[in-house]
């Protein structure tokens, strides 16, 4: 048990360590909101798009019997669903591209590369990431979760004890109590351990 809360001492403040750096990294706040990255705008996009039968558009897969002006159609149908799913910020930058594969190149060109200046906004908002007094525990943890995939979207891996630490360190000082319980009350903690362990307490 001395050896596992040694550890567990060690991981803690090499995680406040990390956060600390990426606050004062911080040159102004960074919402997901303003990426097209983001995992659940992308995945409600998609669905639009299939349930219209406007994907072929996007992959730019035109039906050879199809008419030209058909497709036109199409293509308008498709770039006004991927318009209506923008946040106003990033359709500003896009407003100028009239045909959706020219959207969809702008949109990946601008945030869905995987470039070293995006892994480290994404680790930002994980390190930075915290919940105020009185926000419902559940929906803290949604919005974890949703960082999280975010990250694995942006090819960011966060080992599972780090995903334990940060969701800890992330709660407010009245969690103080619980927080060190579960860091300091176990040889071994799990991220549903965690998880199930606010859930059942907040």
């Amino acid at each position: 048990m001395q050896k596992a809360s040694t550890v567990a001492v060690s991981s803690v403040r090499r995680v406040y360590k990390i956060r600390t750096m990426y606050i004062q990294l911080e040159s102004r706040p960074v919402l997901r909101t303003e990426l097209f990255s983001s995992v659940l705008a992308t995945v409600r996009m998609t669905t639009i798009l299939v349930q219209n039968g406007l994907k072929k558009v996007v992959m730019g897969y035109k039906p050879k019997r199809m008419e030209q002006f058909e497709w036109d159609e199409l293509d308008e149908k498709a770039l006004s669903v991927i318009q209506l799913c923008l946040t106003n910020n990033i359709l500003h930058e896009v407003l100028v591209e009239k045909k959706t594969s020219a959207l969809v190149w702008k949109l990946e060109a601008l945030y869905m590369t995987k470039t070293l200046v995006n892994r480290l906004v994404f680790k930002q908002w994980l390190y930075t990431f915290c919940m105020a007094e009185g926000t419902l525990i559940r929906a803290h943890i949604s919005e974890f979760m949703t960082l999280l995939n975010d990250l694995n979207n942006g090819e960011v891996k966060i080992d599972d004890e780090d995903k334990d630490l940060l969701l800890l360190c992330s709660l407010p000082p009245s969690y103080k109590t619980l927080r060190k319980t579960l860091i300091y009350g176990r040889d071994n903690l799990t991220f549903e351990d965690v998880k199930g362990s606010l859930l059942s307490n907040g």
